[in-house]
């Protein structure tokens, strides 16, 4: 893959269990990284057993660009049933207006593919996209999904038992460290914002650009109920560490 001057790191994005076995689907986006810039390249999906510790498939690119355009940027996986048979579901955002360090406006698309087969992640045509009403093989036809949405970057994550969920997106409108949650009963919505007020602690000590970042939920963490806690953890560049917080719907 040509990246002249640079190197071509496969930065991985999200990772769900596949149903009925022992193996993982794990995606990613490989990236251009030369001369301080990154250039998405490509989008795949590799297989791994947690059993025997390999790779079932460590596939080739799903979806190839120079640049890789925003809809084919899928990750965050997530499994559901809208009563068709179980399929994984994925993420693509994009800030369609950005200012210094913050969003303006943006979109957040949906993706989905039925698992019917062997590894139908692995391969293109089985992809289609969430048109506001029907699923389509045509990504152009993807509507934004969540109104009032302004990602620098997302997450999503699913917890059994949520009031309002499972679903829950955590969104990243700028990186001063400030953060909003929605959540939504299916992948498609419909979504409501929960919270606004959410903030990283120790954020604002960081410089220039490098504040913070990677802000991912964690429902492995994350207890539901009536007053739900919600876990996540996120990149401070104050002590350049990962740190883990909670917070309440």
């Amino acid at each position: 893959m040509p990246c002249a001057g640079g190197y071509t790191p496969p930065w991985t994005n999200g990772v769900v269990a596949i149903p009925a076995s022992t193996q993982i689907a794990i995606s990613y986006v490989v990236w251009c990284v030369s001369g301080g810039t990154t250039v998405a390249k490509q989008f795949g999906v590799a297989t791994f057993d947690t059993v025997t510790k390999t790779f079932v498939s460590n596939a080739t690119a799903v979806f190839v660009g120079s640049p890789l355009d925003r809809t084919h940027q899928l990750g965050n996986p997530v499994l559901f049933d809208d009563g068709t048979g179980p399929a994984m579901y994925f993420t693509a955002d994009d800030c369609t207006s950005t200012a210094f360090g913050a969003c303006g406006a943006g979109t957040l698309k949906i993706a989905r593919v039925a698992l019917v087969g062997t590894r139908p992640w692995e391969t293109a045509a089985s992809y289609r996209w969430w048109t506001g009403s029907t699923w389509s093989t045509d990504p152009a036809a993807a509507v934004n999904d969540v109104s009032g949405i302004t990602p620098i970057d997302t997450s999503i994550m699913q917890i059994g038992g949520l009031p309002g969920g499972p679903f829950v997106l955590l969104e990243e409108p700028d990186i001063a460290g400030g953060f909003r949650a929605w959540t939504a009963p299916t992948p498609t919505g419909p979504w409501t914002l929960r919270r606004s007020d959410l903030l990283v602690p120790d954020c604002g000590t960081g410089t220039g650009l490098d504040l913070c970042r990677a802000i991912i939920g964690h429902s492995e963490l994350s207890i539901a109920g009536a007053s739900s806690t919600i876990a996540y953890s996120a990149f401070r560049p104050s002590d350049q560490k990962v740190c883990v917080g909670w917070f309440t719907l």
